[in-house]
């Protein structure tokens, strides 16, 4: 009578484990393009609240901020609440209106019909004119 053996051997072991680690090293890769999208799409979404909070205190009182800590504005309570979301970006009043500059770059190559100038490393600006208008470039 013979026993049947009992367990794996080495080979399905070896090949099990590797399967695995090609697996892993996929999605680690996936994960990280899937980050660097992420840090893009913020940079975009605090882009346009930082638009539209200025634009909005611009038609209240017909003039930019002047160039405070970020939150800091002295209006009403509700466009401060608007202004706290500006998030990671620096607003600089000027003569001519004022801009608005990303703290980071872009991790990924983003324009999402921003401008051709939005190249990975570049970052987000938003120009805002004197007639109430605004513009986004990189550099």
């Amino acid at each position: 009578m013979s026993r049947l053996p009992k367990g794996f051997t080495l080979l399905e072991l070896m090949v099990v484990v590797s399967i695995i680690g090609i697996l892993a090293s996929v999605s680690a890769v996936s994960f990280n393009s899937a980050r660097s999208k992420a840090v893009d799409a913020r940079i975009i979404a605090d882009a346009e609240a930082a638009q539209k909070s200025i634009s909005l205190l611009y038609i209240i009182s017909e003039a930019y901020p002047p160039t405070t800590p970020q939150g800091t504005i002295d209006v009403a309570n509700a466009l401060k609440a608007y202004l706290s979301k500006m998030g990671s970006g620096k607003y600089t009043a000027s003569a001519s209106g004022g801009e608005w500059l990303a703290t980071d770059a872009f991790k990924n190559d983003q324009k999402k019909n921003i401008d051709d100038s939005c190249a990975l490393g570049t970052r987000l600006k938003i120009t805002f004119q004197p007639n109430g208008g605004s513009f986004y470039s990189c550099q």
